[in-house]
């Protein structure tokens, strides 16, 4: 059992308003990426940020759990669920190295493109990156995703990890994603969002695959907490396996 001292108060404060349509025709993916930074609180804000923690509840496959995930800069992952029998879950990168601890203690490396799909979820401006820093980017062409009209756009991360985003035209808050696995394709749909001191987070959003379905509901966001370095690397590995 791991156990952790987090000492940081936050208040919340009220959602940043949404920002002007874009013009008519098409955008370029770095027009959105760029509303989308600004509706999530602005790279500026989000460079100075070196850890966060959200804290919160999630059902997997029917199962309940508190979960928590913590992140520390640049690349650093921690995710725990713990079950109500007392059992805990745990995915973790520790900038280079993807790894998932089942409830019974055993500890396997994360390979191939769950290994990649570790990293991206690790980095703390993840969706903020100009489009220059991805191996390409295209918007693909408007349509309807979780009742919102919204772009798609395409894009291969450095490593050659591809995803699908999808940008609210009303918000220009990225609201899901696409996002291949070794089981198969994961749908991401952020439900709602909360601020925190002026930043701005996905705090209700699901994750469906072929084989498996999530639920996370946030309700503490904190940034700027003392995280313990030793949570993201993982102890002595057994096999390698799909989390």
């Amino acid at each position: 059992m791991r156990s952790f001292r987090v000492l940081a108060t936050v208040a919340l404060v009220a959602m940043v308003p949404g920002h002007a349509l874009v013009a008519q025709g098409r955008p370029t993916p770095q027009e959105l990426f760029d509303r989308h930074a600004r509706a999530v609180g602005g790279r500026e804000a989000w460079a100075r940020v070196r850890t966060r923690e959200d804290v919160g509840t999630a059902v997997l496959n029917g199962n309940a759990a508190r979960v928590t995930i913590r992140w520390a800069a640049p690349r650093r992952w921690a995710l725990v669920y713990d079950f109500a029998d007392s059992s805990q879950t745990w995915n973790g990168y520790d900038g280079a190295v993807a790894w998932y601890e089942d409830g019974f203690a055993n500890t396997n490396r994360v390979q191939g493109v769950d290994s990649l799909n570790y990293a991206l979820t690790a980095d703390l401006v993840g969706t903020l990156h100009p489009a220059g820093t991805l191996q390409s980017a295209e918007v693909v062409g408007e349509e309807t995703f979780d009742g919102q009209p919204a772009w798609r756009v395409r894009v291969v991360h450095p490593g050659g990890t591809e995803r699908t985003y999808f940008f609210a035209r009303a918000s220009g808050l990225r609201i899901g994603e696409l996002a291949p696995n070794t089981g198969g394709v994961r749908t991401i749909t952020i439900k709602s969002w909360m601020t925190v001191d002026g930043l701005t987070v996905p705090s209700w959003w699901t994750v469906a695959s072929p084989s498996t379905s999530r639920e996370f509901r946030i309700t503490q966001v904190r940034f700027g907490v003392p995280v313990d370095a030793t949570i993201f690397r993982a102890p002595a590995f057994g096999a390698d396996v799909e989390p």
